[in-house]
């Protein structure tokens, strides 16, 4: 056996404190191999016990990695296709913050309450609709989404790398995610019907309470504005208004309506301007009834020869039915009595005449049924 000489110690001493100290650590990857952040494993533990779920992730990323976590159950409404959502959580973390086991509460009658005070608000604008179907599941979803502080993962997560990491096919991002669906009923669901109405869309047939005192005039296009001032009624806080028809005057939605106060008394007919709603809770008072011919005699005057073709004033999103089979859903841009133009994207729109539509459904009920065409040789 051969023995070290004290000098010989001396200088492998030297050289090893110069290999770990020198500005390159031994667990580092050596120059040409790839750097950045792996990821092989992403466990998430997610268990409901009533309205208590329980949930952990296991993963070999960095604590500080920044995390999605969010919960929601989804829903459809009438005439459209697309799924929305119902949030019950959601929160931007760390890794680190939910290694360890963390119980958030998916507590239905919360949820409920919050998601039927914010589609209220959106019925107000017309952006929502009524429901028709809603999930029994909730759906739980853990994303490690790009922008990561950590200067690791690189621009967009393009260091990003390993067995748990999904790259979009369209974007090229870099993201690892992981999502599952539990049984979850609902025994508190949300009114189908919207409680709260657009004040521009106000519905043929259909009674509203009003939350502030509004002019109720005696005619639509009076011949002397002045004189009409002395013959203006008030329908009081909490009176209904029943529509009769509606108008447009400079594109702004007129109601003609039988208005009564709070305890039903019957004020009278007359018109009420939209304008005159905005900012006000409009409720749904009751379900929709046909209005009668005596309704219409008695408040609406014909300015308009019998027989003429007009198409509804219409708001909020409608399906149209045209006359070559085609079907169109979307919002209402512009609605005029010989066209309506829909906003089929969101940065296009697409206008459709009077002579092209055959059909107007909306939340399921039929707004306007053109006359069949007649054959070009009919006499």
């Amino acid at each position: 056996m051969r023995w070290l000489s004290p000098f010989g110690l001396a200088c492998g001493s030297l050289c090893l404190f110069g290999t770990v100290f020198a500005g390159q650590r031994p667990n580092q990857p050596k120059t040409g191999q790839p750097t950045g952040v792996v990821c092989d494993k992403f466990d998430v533990r997610a268990q409901l016990k009533g309205d208590k779920l329980a949930l952990a992730v296991d993963t070999d990323l960095p604590d500080d990695t920044v995390l999605m976590v969010s919960v929601w159950r989804t829903y459809r409404e009438k005439g459209d296709k697309d799924k929305y959502t119902i949030d019950y959580f959601s929160e931007r973390g760390t890794v680190g913050r939910w290694r360890g086991t963390r119980t958030i509460s998916v507590n239905n009658t919360e949820a409920m309450k919050r998601f039927e005070a914010k589609r209220n608000d959106l019925a107000k604008i017309g952006m929502a609709g009524e429901i028709e179907w809603i999930s029994d599941r909730i759906l739980v979803s853990f994303i490690v989404p790009v922008g990561q502080p950590n200067a690791a993962f690189g621009e967009m997560n393009k260091n990003l790398r390993g067995k748990m990491v999904v790259t979009s096919k369209l974007s090229r991002l870099r993201v690892v995610q992981w999502k599952k669906q539990l049984p979850y009923a609902l025994r508190e669901r949300p009114a189908l019907r919207l409680k709260y109405a657009d004040p521009q869309a106000l519905k043929v047939g259909r009674t509203y309470r009003l939350s502030e005192r509004t002019a109720l005039m005696p005619e639509f296009q009076p011949a002397d504005p002045l004189a009409a001032i002395p013959k203006m009624k008030y329908v009081p806080v909490d009176g209904r208004i029943r529509v009769i028809s509606v108008r447009r005057k400079r594109g702004t939605p007129w109601y003609s309506v039988r208005a009564a106060d709070a305890a039903g008394k019957v004020i009278g007919d007359g018109w009420v301007n939209s304008i005159a709603l905005l900012g006000q809770d409009v409720e749904r008072e009751a379900p929709s009834a046909d209005v009668t011919e005596g309704e219409r005699k008695r408040v609406v005057k014909p300015d308009a020869a019998p027989g003429a073709a007009k198409l509804p004033i219409v708001s909020g999103k409608v399906t149209l039915h045209l006359r070559n089979n085609e079907t169109v859903t979307g919002p209402v841009f512009k609605s005029r009595e010989d066209s309506i133009t829909l906003q089929i994207s969101p940065a296009a729109l697409r206008t459709f005449k009077l002579d092209k539509i055959k059909r107007i459904e909306q939340d399921g009920r039929k707004l306007f049924e053109a006359s069949p065409s007649r054959p070009k040789d009919a006499k």
